[in-house]
């Protein structure tokens, strides 16, 4: 609502209290409501809200500018008015159908379903044939679950009228939520007979086609819907789908939205790496590229042993490599294996025939840039040789000289270095951002230079609210201040925030929940923020939150403030503490989310008991373990690495990848190279050489969850993943039965690879 119709709206008041000014006469009354009429069937609003007001002063029980005063109050976002307004009209004529039919909008925008059921009932005991009644009915009773009922009434208003799209296309929601999956789909395809534009229609059909396994042709329905219209929820749909394609759409449609879904993004970028690794393979010159470097591996090749004639420029020049490689790690041994060679390549080049002045073919430049910013987001996790190390040291070192006197230094040098080590290792780095550079070096200079230099400005605005004393937190503190984790380089699309009730009750349907009925100053704590992606999601899901986000690494939090600070969040403070020692912060929270932390403490239990005292009752806590039975992998690897005595150095680090990927592919310490984790340095020591490791079991969960009064609203995971379950255990609906889940686990080990994400909610 802009200012004008705030103003408007503030001078609109229940008939009730409004007085006769004047006696202006009935043909008056007509007269003005007549003129109100043509102005909101114009659109007009504001005028005819005006007019409306002066015919109910003149008369104040005009039931036709109660009822069109409250409808536009509907339009411009003030349902409680309008629900006043229609109230009263109904008052003074409670057998008018229309004005029963309208007021349930008004209420349906308030969450009052009981009573827009009931108004829907009495439209259509006064007007049996009354199609669109029908319509809304069935809406209230869809939000209110009762699912039989709500398709009766469905289909009721399509025996009326069956070219109603709208009609098909709810009918198919309820049919949807009652997993009725084949008939569903057939109302929204019907649906979108009727209605090509119904953009809804088309995000439910895919995510029916998804689920029923055709994940092809759910992302050919999500294309076609994204062509009507691009909304957040099939922006989102694309991203799940291409996440789970065994296959993708050879086509420039698919190559365009992945192009986009990586670099807007339209969710993590790191959810379709497969996708596009999958794409950059289907360009021949790549694929060929990809193919000398296997065979060759681990031997150097030169740029034109491993480009070929053209491949050098077809590689620069592919939008989705260059998508990939600048937003996300490439989680692909043969990708991997090629950007090593051609990283040892290019140094070749330029150290045999350029001083750190010279120049560089575009197409070269484009693809060092290209190339240094994925080194960066990888950590420089590449195998790496003595030799190349040294000739790296040598580049640096006339660098830093030309630094010092002043010196022209040339693009593709500096490129070259920043695929092997940051530009902010080299001595003056500093100066390297008052210099003038070409166009397709700035982003290689913001990531490595003036995002580095932001984010140490910081440092001194990060309050330490706790000592950090216990000998386990230390450790792992030293270890997220050499490697703060997990480096991530763009956010989500934002999420439309949303009342803590009503995400909880849409996220967790069947669950006894309790509501927390904060509106606003909804108190929250990420307890281990890391680099502040948790905290950015949550600030962004859920109206009226204030975060604090604390974690024991200061590098963390000073990435973390700064990826928030350019976003624009106001809503999160960090702080630097110890889990263990929060209760002495002096604070209660509301909601409080705690993933992928507590199995690093000494004592999990300890510090999960020390967060439920400092949540309220009734509070929410999202939490995230680590499964014993989905990291069997990850055991047989540190077995692996402790028998070698690999240490978590950067070094040790590409060594033992390497020696991991040698393995034959049965071994179970290999198994680890199909985890993303393995693909970043920070990401690879978090997973198989962290300082501190507990795993966990359902029943071990259940029994903590029995004996601290919590209940358990429901794990989130993957659509398909919870509609296996239900299939195989429908007297739980809710998917909170933990023996249930146990054994679904011990016949799907995988389930649960991540981690046990689920959320609790505290007895009052």
């Amino acid at each position: 609502m802009n200012r004008k119709q705030r103003r408007q709206m503030a001078r609109l008041e229940p008939a009730s209290a409004l007085r006769q000014t004047s006696s202006s006469s009935a043909q008056r009354v007509g007269e003005l409501f007549a003129r109100a009429v043509q102005h909101f069937q114009a659109g007009r609003l504001m005028e005819a809200m005006q007019l409306y007001q002066q015919a109910l002063l003149a008369d104040p029980k005009h039931i036709g500018s109660l009822h069109h005063l409250g409808v536009v109050a509907i339009k411009i976002g003030r349902p409680e008015i309008a629900v006043d307004l229609i109230e009263q009209a109904i008052a003074l004529n409670e057998a008018n159908p229309t004005l029963h039919h309208d007021i349930c909008f008004a209420l349906s925008a308030l969450d009052r379903h009981a009573d827009a059921v009931r108004h829907a009932q009495r439209a259509i005991a006064l007007k049996p044939d009354y199609t669109n009644a029908y319509l809304l009915l069935g809406d209230a009773l869809l939000k209110l679950r009762r699912f039989d009922d709500a398709i009766g009434a469905y289909r009721q208003s399509l025996a009326r009228d069956p070219a109603h799209a709208e009609a098909h296309n709810n009918l198919a929601e309820a049919l949807f939520a009652q997993e009725r999956l084949d008939e569903a789909a057939a109302s929204f395809k019907e649906a979108l007979r009727l209605k090509p534009d119904l953009v809804t229609a088309y995000n439910n059909l895919a995510m029916i086609t998804f689920l029923g396994g055709d994940v092809l042709q759910a992302l050919n329905v999500v294309m076609q819907g994204l062509q009507v219209n691009e909304t957040a929820p099939l922006k989102s749909m694309f991203v799940t789908c291409a996440r789970h394609a065994k296959s993708i759409p050879v086509s420039v449609a698919f190559r365009h939205y992945l192009v986009r879904a990586m670099t807007e993004p339209w969710g993590r970028p790191g959810a379709t790496t497969t996708a596009a690794v999958t794409l950059v393979k289907q360009d021949p010159h790549i694929r060929q590229s990809i193919d000398r470097a296997v065979a060759a591996w681990p031997a150097r090749l030169s740029c034109a042993e491993l480009f070929g004639a053209e491949g050098l420029r077809a590689t620069a020049g592919d939008r989705v490599l260059r998508a990939l490689l600048q937003n996300t790690h490439a989680k692909d041994v043969a990708l991997e294996r090629f950007l090593t060679l051609a990283r040892s390549a290019l140094l070749d080049a330029i150290t045999a025939t350029a001083a750190p002045d010279g120049t560089g073919d575009d197409d070269i430049a484009a693809f060092a840039c290209m190339l240094a910013q994925q080194c960066f987001i990888n950590e420089y996790v590449f195998a790496c040789g003595p030799d190349e190390q040294a000739r790296v040291a040598l580049l640096r070192g006339q660098v830093t000289a030309a630094l010092r006197i002043g010196d022209p230094i040339a693009a593709l040098p500096l490129a070259v270095i920043a695929s092997y080590e940051p530009l902010y290792a080299i001595a003056g780095f500093e100066a390297l951002a008052a210099r003038s550079w070409p166009l397709g070096f700035d982003g290689l200079l913001t990531q490595q230079v003036r995002e580095p230099l932001a984010e140490r400005a910081l440092r001194n605005e990060i309050r330490r609210l706790t000592s950090i004393e216990d000998d386990v937190s230390v450790l792992v503190q030293n270890q997220y201040e050499e490697s703060p984790y997990p480096r991530w380089v763009k956010c989500a699309l934002d999420e439309t925030a949303r009342p803590i009730d009503d995400r909880m009750r849409n996220d967790f349907p069947h669950a006894r929940y309790r509501p927390v009925g904060r509106m606003d100053g909804l108190d929250m704590l990420i307890a281990g923020c890391g680099t502040g992606q948790q905290a950015v999601m949550m600030a962004r899901q859920y109206e009226g939150a204030r975060i604090l986000a604390v974690d024991l690494s200061l590098a963390s939090l000073c990435y973390a403030k700064y990826r928030t600070d350019t976003l624009g969040l106001t809503n999160i403070e960090y702080g630097q503490a110890d889990i263990l020692k929060l209760a002495s912060i002096g604070r209660q929270f509301d909601v409080i989310a705690c993933s992928g932390v507590l199995h690093h403490l000494g004592d999990p239990l300890e510090g999960w008991r020390v967060l439920l005292s400092i949540l309220r009752p009734n509070g929410i806590m999202h939490i995230g373990l680590y499964s014993q039975l989905a990291r069997t992998d990850v055991v047989a690897t540190r077995d692996f690495l402790a028998m070698r005595g690999y240490r978590a150095t950067i070094d040790d680090i590409r060594r033992c990848r390497q020696d991991i990927l040698a393995l034959d592919q049965a071994s179970p310490a290999r198994g680890v190279a199909e985890r993303s984790d393995f693909y970043t340095t920070s990401n690879c020591r978090d997973l198989i050489l962290h300082v501190q490791e507990h795993q966990f079991t359902l029943p071990r969960i259940k029994d903590f969850l029995a004996n601290n009064g919590l209940e358990l609203l429901g794990f989130q995971h993957d659509a398909d993943v919870l509609l296996r379950y239900r299939r195989q255990f429908p007297d739980d609906p809710a998917c909170t039965n933990l023996d249930h889940w146990h054994v679904y686990e011990q016949q799907n080990p995988r389930t649960f690879t991540g981690m046990y994400q689920f959320v609790v909610q505290k007895h009052a």
